[in-house]
């Protein structure tokens, strides 16, 4: 729920409504700002719950895959998929600029 102030003289009228793009049969594509990266062409890639081949995979992330690039930790990329909204790591090597 959005709300505005309007002052008209002395007198305030708070105005609130409902957002409903759909409604009003606009499509809204999610912003991609921050998203500069991709997982580079080859193999799939797994996010992982730490920046190691030992831990947990949270998820497969594909080829061209939009990513905010969160943190480095040595050989890995702590990112966060547009896609899904997964946070994880994956190794650094496969990360890209997507310009």
């Amino acid at each position: 729920m959005k709300h505005f102030i309007l002052v008209f003289g002395a007198s305030l009228l708070v105005v609130s409504f409902m957002a409903c793009s759909a409604s009003m049969g606009v499509d809204v594509e999610p912003t991609t700002e921050g998203y500069n990266w991709i997982i580079s062409d080859g193999p799939q890639v797994q996010l992982r719950d730490c920046a190691s081949y030992s831990c947990g995979v949270i998820s497969t992330l594909e080829p061209g895959t939009l990513l905010m690039v969160l943190d480095t930790r040595g050989d890995w990329k702590h990112v966060r998929s547009r896609q899904s909204g997964n946070e994880g790591y994956v190794p650094a090597n496969r990360v890209v600029d997507r310009y």
